[in-house]
């Protein structure tokens, strides 16, 4: 899990060198990512969030099995989970990093296809690695459910565990296209006050009896209200069928998980 999602970080990294900074139209948005990236690439926070959050992660779960099994489980055990811990808090600052981007890019200024925003080849790109990581929520709840269930989880504790963690992948994806939706909403605005200061500069010139200057303001006007019936958000049919497919793979694998069980309703007789 760590290293895939500093896999994801790193490409995350490379879109923005290679594509998004030359598109970036506002120095508050390049400051806001530096002050991210400084988070993201923080190593000597991040080795003092996994030491100290591991080892009271690790000792609030050993005294909890302890109080569970009213004895001590050992040194050992203590030991392993504290050390098991450590790697779930790694695993959770880089979660954390990632979804303060999706938070971040609510307010970015991004260049984007002036008549038709929502169908920028750079904001496909970002919606992709935005959606590679609620892809990898989903999977790691996948494996969560079938590991709940190989460990003799039963049926009931098997479709809360599954509706608990439909929760962050509804959450990343909707933070994820609000986001994407407010870049598109913050270009889409800038090129209609574009349009309009020209119109406004047209009629100011107070020669509207001309038919040059009322032909001029007629196709200002009509690519008015062509910017403005464009989509103001990101999300298409691709981006609903990548979700119902994040959605489906917990939902998978607790039905593989518990195959038999449903192998038998369906086999049943009315």
């Amino acid at each position: 899990s760590a290293i895939v999602i500093n896999q994801s970080m790193g490409r995350i990294f490379v879109l923005w060198r290679d594509g998004i900074l030359d598109a970036t139209e506002s120095i508050t948005s390049l400051q806001e990512f530096e002050d991210w990236l400084e988070k993201a690439c923080n190593l000597r926070l991040h080795f003092l969030v996994t030491i100290f959050g591991g080892l009271l992660l690790g000792l609030f779960t050993a005294a909890s099995t302890n109080t569970l099994l009213g004895a001590f489980v050992g040194y050992g055990s203590t030991f392993a989970t504290i050390i098991l811990s450590m790697f779930t808090t790694a695993f959770l600052y880089q979660v954390l990093v990632v979804i303060l981007l999706s938070t971040m890019l609510r307010r970015y200024d991004l260049k984007l296809f002036a008549a038709d925003p929502a169908t920028s080849e750079l904001l496909f790109r970002l919606s992709g690695e935005l959606g590679f990581f609620v892809y990898f929520v989903a999977f790691y709840s996948a494996l969560y459910t079938l590991a709940n269930v190989a460990l003799g989880g039963s049926q009931t504790s098997g479709i809360f565990l599954v509706l608990i963690l439909w929760l962050p992948i509804i959450a990343g994806f909707v933070l994820n296209q609000t986001s994407l939706s407010s870049i598109v909403r913050r270009a889409k605005w800038k090129t209609l006050n574009e349009i309009q200061a020209k119109v406004e500069k047209l009629q100011a010139a107070e020669n509207l009896e001309a038919k040059e200057t009322m032909d001029a303001i007629n196709r200002l006007l009509d690519y008015h209200e062509r910017v403005n019936k464009t989509r103001s958000s990101a999300l298409d049919f691709r981006a609903y069928l990548a979700f119902i497919n994040s959605l489906l793979l917990p939902l998978l694998a607790f039905l593989l998980g518990n195959l038999d069980t449903v192998l038998a309703l369906f086999g049943k007789k009315p």
